[in-house]
């Protein structure tokens, strides 16, 4: 069952699957508390930018890791099904950054 995190910047629940969750554990994210550090990513952000061809969102927000703040990047995409009352946000994936991409060719806040 997949789990939903509130996200009032963009008036929506995101969706984690299980197969997004296991992806993100294993291969991106390093640290401790990484589910409890993207829900208050997406409940909180410091940053939120949309791709301008895909629509893809990114939201970012730094945290303390050993070492130096790193921010949790999530990366979101909003399904919209015709026929279907409410759009879809559920994340691509999700990891740590030193740096964020700076707004341009192909982010926009």
């Amino acid at each position: 069952m997949p789990e939903r995190f509130p996200c009032p910047r963009l008036n929506a629940h995101i969706e984690l699957t299980d197969e997004r969750r296991e992806h993100i554990v294993a291969t991106h994210v390093d640290g401790q508390n990484v589910l409890e550090r993207l829900r208050q990513t997406f409940e909180i952000p410091d940053v939120v930018m949309k791709d301008r061809v895909s629509g893809e969102f990114l939201l970012a927000r730094v945290f303390d890791f050993p070492g130096r703040p790193r921010h949790i990047v999530g990366i979101v995409l909003r399904d919209e099904p015709a026929g279907v009352a409410e759009a879809r946000m559920w994340v691509v994936t999700a990891f740590t950054a030193r740096r964020l991409p700076r707004e341009g060719h192909r982010w926009q806040a």
